[in-house]
């Protein structure tokens, strides 16, 4: 019944340094690619949000709840 729920998943990201710096970090598959969890939780919320820029929290954030609410599905923050 939880994929009937506005359940919101809080994930942290990388640091911002590390982007540019193509490093492999833990969690990942060995890859530099930092879109790995997104994609992963595409297949099972209705919305995913990665914040990369401090200006585009709110606007990320409001999308990420309000879908989730409208959907009654989890989201990915």
């Amino acid at each position: 019944m939880s994929e009937d729920l506005p359940v919101i998943v809080i994930a942290g990201n990388p640091n911002s340094n590390d982007y540019s710096a193509n490093r492999v970090l833990h969690h990942t598959t060995g890859s530099p690619d930092f879109n790995q969890q997104l994609r992963a939780f595409k297949e099972v919320t209705c919305a995913q949000v990665s914040i990369t820029h401090v200006e585009e929290a709110a606007r990320l954030i409001d999308f990420a709840l309000s879908t989730a609410l409208a959907q009654r599905k989890p989201a990915l923050i």
